[in-house]
Protein backbone atom coordinates (compact mmCIF):
# COMPACT_ATOMS: atom_id res chain seq x y z
CA UNK A 1 0.00 0.00 0.00
CA UNK A 2 3.07 2.24 -0.12
CA UNK A 3 2.32 4.80 -2.87
CA UNK A 4 4.50 7.92 -2.44
CA UNK A 5 2.43 10.17 -4.72
CA UNK A 6 0.10 12.82 -3.26
CA UNK A 7 -2.86 11.35 -1.42
CA UNK A 8 -6.01 10.85 -3.48
CA UNK A 9 -8.08 13.55 -1.81
CA UNK A 10 -10.63 14.28 -4.51
CA UNK A 11 -11.02 17.86 -5.63
CA UNK A 12 -14.80 17.48 -5.71
CA UNK A 13 -14.73 17.42 -1.90
CA UNK A 14 -13.82 21.10 -1.99
CA UNK A 15 -17.41 22.19 -2.57
CA UNK A 16 -18.95 19.68 -0.19
CA UNK A 17 -16.68 20.72 2.67
CA UNK A 18 -16.26 24.39 1.82
CA UNK A 19 -17.77 25.43 5.14
CA UNK A 20 -15.13 23.48 7.07
CA UNK A 21 -12.27 25.06 5.14
CA UNK A 22 -13.81 28.52 4.92
CA UNK A 23 -14.21 28.67 8.69
CA UNK A 24 -10.48 28.19 9.13
CA UNK A 25 -9.72 30.84 6.55
CA UNK A 26 -12.05 33.49 7.88
CA UNK A 27 -10.89 33.16 11.48
CA UNK A 28 -7.63 34.91 10.58
CA UNK A 29 -8.89 37.05 7.70
CA UNK A 30 -7.33 34.99 4.94
CA UNK A 31 -8.79 34.15 1.55
CA UNK A 32 -11.33 31.37 1.32
CA UNK A 33 -8.92 29.28 -0.71
CA UNK A 34 -6.34 29.08 2.07
CA UNK A 35 -6.94 25.43 2.89
CA UNK A 36 -7.46 23.94 -0.51
CA UNK A 37 -8.30 20.31 -1.13
CA UNK A 38 -5.69 18.65 -3.29
CA UNK A 39 -6.61 17.24 -6.68
CA UNK A 40 -7.01 13.51 -7.00
CA UNK A 41 -4.19 11.20 -7.97
CA UNK A 42 -4.50 7.43 -8.36
CA UNK A 43 -3.45 4.92 -5.72
CA UNK A 44 -1.67 2.14 -7.57
CA UNK A 45 -2.43 -0.49 -4.93
CA UNK A 46 -6.18 0.12 -5.25
CA UNK A 47 -6.20 -0.99 -8.86
CA UNK A 48 -6.40 -4.56 -7.58
CA UNK A 49 -7.24 -4.33 -3.85
CA UNK A 50 -8.12 -8.00 -3.51
CA UNK A 51 -4.47 -8.85 -4.17
CA UNK A 52 -3.50 -7.12 -0.94
CA UNK A 53 -5.86 -8.88 1.42
CA UNK A 54 -8.79 -7.70 3.56
CA UNK A 55 -6.89 -4.72 4.98
CA UNK A 56 -6.26 -3.25 1.56
CA UNK A 57 -9.84 -3.97 0.47
CA UNK A 58 -11.13 -2.02 3.49
CA UNK A 59 -8.70 0.82 2.84
CA UNK A 60 -9.66 1.15 -0.82
CA UNK A 61 -13.36 1.02 0.09
CA UNK A 62 -12.76 3.86 2.54
CA UNK A 63 -10.98 5.88 -0.14
CA UNK A 64 -13.94 5.39 -2.50
CA UNK A 65 -16.38 6.55 0.18
CA UNK A 66 -14.24 9.58 0.98
CA UNK A 67 -14.06 10.50 -2.70
CA UNK A 68 -17.84 10.15 -2.93
CA UNK A 69 -18.35 12.49 0.04
CA UNK A 70 -19.27 9.87 2.64
CA UNK A 71 -16.59 10.98 5.09
CA UNK A 72 -18.20 9.53 8.21
CA UNK A 73 -18.75 6.23 6.43
CA UNK A 74 -15.13 6.10 5.30
CA UNK A 75 -13.87 6.21 8.89
CA UNK A 76 -15.31 2.76 9.68
CA UNK A 77 -13.50 1.29 6.69
CA UNK A 78 -10.24 2.95 7.69
CA UNK A 79 -10.74 1.62 11.23
CA UNK A 80 -10.95 -1.89 9.82
CA UNK A 81 -8.01 -1.33 7.49
CA UNK A 82 -5.86 -0.15 10.38
CA UNK A 83 -6.89 -3.08 12.57
CA UNK A 84 -5.77 -5.46 9.83
CA UNK A 85 -2.81 -3.59 8.35
CA UNK A 86 -1.69 -0.39 10.14
CA UNK A 87 -0.07 1.49 7.25
CA UNK A 88 0.98 5.12 6.95
CA UNK A 89 -1.51 5.69 4.11
CA UNK A 90 -4.44 4.37 6.14
CA UNK A 91 -3.55 6.67 9.05
CA UNK A 92 -3.20 9.57 6.59
CA UNK A 93 -6.64 9.01 5.11
CA UNK A 94 -8.36 8.47 8.42
CA UNK A 95 -6.62 11.57 9.78
CA UNK A 96 -7.83 13.59 6.82
CA UNK A 97 -11.37 12.25 7.36
CA UNK A 98 -11.24 13.29 11.03
CA UNK A 99 -10.05 16.73 9.95
CA UNK A 100 -12.96 17.18 7.56
CA UNK A 101 -15.35 16.09 10.31
CA UNK A 102 -13.91 18.70 12.68
CA UNK A 103 -12.20 16.16 14.93
CA UNK A 104 -8.92 18.00 15.05
CA UNK A 105 -7.26 16.18 17.95
CA UNK A 106 -8.08 12.81 16.39
CA UNK A 107 -6.72 14.08 13.08
CA UNK A 108 -3.46 15.18 14.70
CA UNK A 109 -3.09 11.79 16.40
CA UNK A 110 -3.63 9.83 13.17
CA UNK A 111 -1.43 12.07 11.07
CA UNK A 112 1.31 11.80 13.67
CA UNK A 113 1.09 8.02 13.36
CA UNK A 114 1.36 8.32 9.58
CA UNK A 115 4.48 10.47 9.94
CA UNK A 116 6.04 8.05 12.44
CA UNK A 117 5.56 5.22 9.94
CA UNK A 118 6.63 7.21 6.89
CA UNK A 119 8.38 10.58 7.43
CA UNK A 120 8.45 11.13 3.65
CA UNK A 121 4.63 11.34 3.44
CA UNK A 122 4.35 15.06 2.70
CA UNK A 123 0.55 15.24 2.84
CA UNK A 124 0.58 14.01 6.44
CA UNK A 125 2.58 17.11 7.43
CA UNK A 126 0.29 19.31 5.35
CA UNK A 127 -2.93 18.12 6.91
CA UNK A 128 -1.49 17.94 10.41
CA UNK A 129 -0.54 21.61 10.02
CA UNK A 130 -4.14 22.41 9.07
CA UNK A 131 -5.46 20.49 12.09
CA UNK A 132 -2.93 22.20 14.36
CA UNK A 133 -4.05 25.55 12.99
CA UNK A 134 -7.63 24.76 13.95
CA UNK A 135 -6.39 23.67 17.40
CA UNK A 136 -4.49 27.00 17.66
CA UNK A 137 -1.09 25.30 17.79
CA UNK A 138 0.46 27.78 15.43
CA UNK A 139 4.15 27.11 16.10
CA UNK A 140 3.65 23.37 15.60
CA UNK A 141 1.83 24.17 12.37
CA UNK A 142 4.77 26.35 11.26
CA UNK A 143 7.10 23.37 11.67
CA UNK A 144 4.81 21.02 9.75
CA UNK A 145 4.38 23.47 6.88
CA UNK A 146 8.16 23.72 6.80
CA UNK A 147 8.43 19.93 6.52
CA UNK A 148 5.95 19.95 3.66
CA UNK A 149 8.01 22.63 1.91
CA UNK A 150 11.18 20.62 2.47
CA UNK A 151 9.64 17.51 0.95
CA UNK A 152 8.02 19.41 -1.95
CA UNK A 153 10.26 22.46 -2.42
CA UNK A 154 8.79 23.45 -5.79
CA UNK A 155 5.20 23.39 -4.52
CA UNK A 156 3.77 26.78 -3.55
CA UNK A 157 1.56 25.21 -0.86
CA UNK A 158 4.24 24.64 1.78
CA UNK A 159 5.45 28.23 1.78
CA UNK A 160 1.95 29.64 1.58
CA UNK A 161 0.87 27.42 4.46
CA UNK A 162 3.86 28.45 6.58
CA UNK A 163 3.22 32.10 5.78
CA UNK A 164 -0.31 31.77 7.13
CA UNK A 165 0.89 30.13 10.33
CA UNK A 166 3.74 32.61 10.88
CA UNK A 167 1.36 35.51 10.36
CA UNK A 168 -1.06 34.04 12.86
CA UNK A 169 1.82 33.57 15.32
CA UNK A 170 2.73 37.25 14.90
CA UNK A 171 5.98 36.92 12.92
CA UNK A 172 4.86 39.08 10.01
CA UNK A 173 8.24 39.63 8.35
CA UNK A 174 9.00 35.89 8.24
CA UNK A 175 5.50 35.33 6.89
CA UNK A 176 6.08 37.86 4.11
CA UNK A 177 9.29 36.05 3.12
CA UNK A 178 7.34 32.79 2.79
CA UNK A 179 4.54 34.44 0.84
CA UNK A 180 7.17 35.76 -1.57
CA UNK A 181 8.53 32.23 -1.98
CA UNK A 182 4.98 31.08 -2.69
CA UNK A 183 4.57 33.77 -5.34
CA UNK A 184 7.80 32.67 -7.05
CA UNK A 185 6.40 29.14 -7.35
CA UNK A 186 2.76 30.00 -8.06
CA UNK A 187 1.29 28.29 -11.11
CA UNK A 188 -2.01 30.17 -11.15
CA UNK A 189 -3.11 33.78 -10.81
CA UNK A 190 -5.27 32.79 -7.85
CA UNK A 191 -2.32 31.28 -5.95
CA UNK A 192 -0.14 34.31 -6.61
CA UNK A 193 -2.94 36.73 -5.79
CA UNK A 194 -3.77 35.07 -2.49
CA UNK A 195 -0.11 35.18 -1.48
CA UNK A 196 0.02 38.89 -2.32
CA UNK A 197 -3.08 39.33 -0.16
CA UNK A 198 -1.26 37.57 2.66
CA UNK A 199 1.61 40.04 2.29
CA UNK A 200 -0.84 42.92 2.47
CA UNK A 201 -2.44 41.49 5.58
CA UNK A 202 0.95 41.10 7.27
CA UNK A 203 1.86 44.72 6.52
CA UNK A 204 -1.52 45.89 7.77
CA UNK A 205 -1.18 43.93 11.01
CA UNK A 206 2.30 45.38 11.49
CA UNK A 207 0.94 48.92 11.09
CA UNK A 208 2.58 49.54 7.69
CA UNK A 209 -0.42 50.99 5.87
CA UNK A 210 1.34 52.23 2.73
CA UNK A 211 2.98 48.85 2.18
CA UNK A 212 -0.33 47.08 2.81
CA UNK A 213 -2.11 49.25 0.25
CA UNK A 214 0.59 48.52 -2.32
CA UNK A 215 0.32 44.78 -1.71
CA UNK A 216 -3.48 44.80 -1.93
CA UNK A 217 -3.24 46.69 -5.22
CA UNK A 218 -0.78 44.12 -6.49
CA UNK A 219 -3.20 41.39 -5.42
CA UNK A 220 -5.95 42.85 -7.57
CA UNK A 221 -3.58 43.42 -10.46
CA UNK A 222 -2.64 39.73 -10.40
CA UNK A 223 -6.01 38.30 -9.38
CA UNK A 224 -8.90 40.79 -9.76
CA UNK A 225 -11.41 38.32 -8.26
CA UNK A 226 -9.78 38.54 -4.80
CA UNK A 227 -12.70 40.19 -3.00
CA UNK A 228 -11.03 40.41 0.42
CA UNK A 229 -8.16 42.45 -1.03
CA UNK A 230 -10.66 44.81 -2.68
CA UNK A 231 -12.50 45.27 0.62
CA UNK A 232 -9.23 45.86 2.50
CA UNK A 233 -8.09 48.39 -0.08
CA UNK A 234 -11.37 50.29 0.12
CA UNK A 235 -11.14 50.29 3.91
CA UNK A 236 -7.57 51.60 4.02
CA UNK A 237 -7.97 54.25 1.30
CA UNK A 238 -11.37 55.54 2.39
CA UNK A 239 -11.19 59.27 3.25
CA UNK A 240 -11.23 59.85 7.01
Amino acid sequence: MSDRRPSRIASRLAGRFASVLLGAALCCGLPAGVLTVQAASPIASCRDPAAGGEGLVAFCRGVEKQDAGDIAGSVADFDRALALAPTAEAYLYRGHAHYLLGRHEAAIADLSQAIDLDPSLADAFRWRAHAEYRAQRYLSAVRDCGEYARLRPEDTEGYYCRGIMLSRAGDHDAAIADYQRAIERARTAEAAGNAWYGIGLCHERAGRTAEAVAAYRKTLEVYPEQAQARAALERLTKPK
